[in-house]
């Protein structure tokens, strides 16, 4: 699968995947290639940039509303709901983070999808590799927490969708 990636595309997941080892989350979610892509300086990186999703505010959005879902537990909330809620935002077994192992569970479901999107992108667009701008993209169409994320920073999805474009058209 990576043999398509060029130089960028690979430090985006092999960022995403610090990112997510970092913050003890059981697996690489959606928003933890955003944040790969916003860490990056390609096309992508610096159309998030401009748009106010720099790599310090998708981190801090994602931390914060890990923060948030675990404090509700605290406070006598329905844990189950809660449960339910992160898991739905944050991809399957993002409730139970492993805190004392740094070992991950591959990509959430919804990652994975991203990443199928991104390698579909390529093709379409006449590329034979797989680079920054195809994985944001993917990301875009998979929606969920990366989406949330980009929201909460009052970032237009479908600009970035347009920008991204533009910046491929004009390679």
């Amino acid at each position: 699968m990576f043999g398509r990636f060029t130089t960028a595309a690979r430090e985006i997941v092999k960022e995403a995947v610090a990112h997510a080892r970092a913050c003890g989350a059981g697996a690489v979610g959606v928003e933890h290639l955003l944040l790969g892509v916003a860490a990056g300086d390609s096309a992508a990186g610096r159309v998030l940039h401009e748009l106010g999703a720099h790599e310090l505010a998708v981190e801090e959005t994602i931390k914060t509303a890990r923060h948030e879902a675990r404090l509700l537990g605290t406070l006598g909330i329905d844990l189950d709901e809660v449960r339910a809620s992160v898991e739905r935002n944050f991809g399957s077994g993002a409730w139970r983070q492993e805190s004392h192992s740094r070992h991950l569970r591959g990509f959430t479901p919804e990652a994975r999808a991203a990443m199928g999107n991104a390698l579909s992108h390529g093709p379409r667009m006449g590329s034979r590799s797989l680079d920054a701008e195809h994985i944001l993209l993917g990301v875009l169409d998979a929606g969920g927490p990366a989406t949330e994320v980009l929201v909460s920073l009052a970032v237009d999805p479908a600009e970035i969708r347009r920008r991204v474009l533009a910046e491929l058209r004009a390679a």
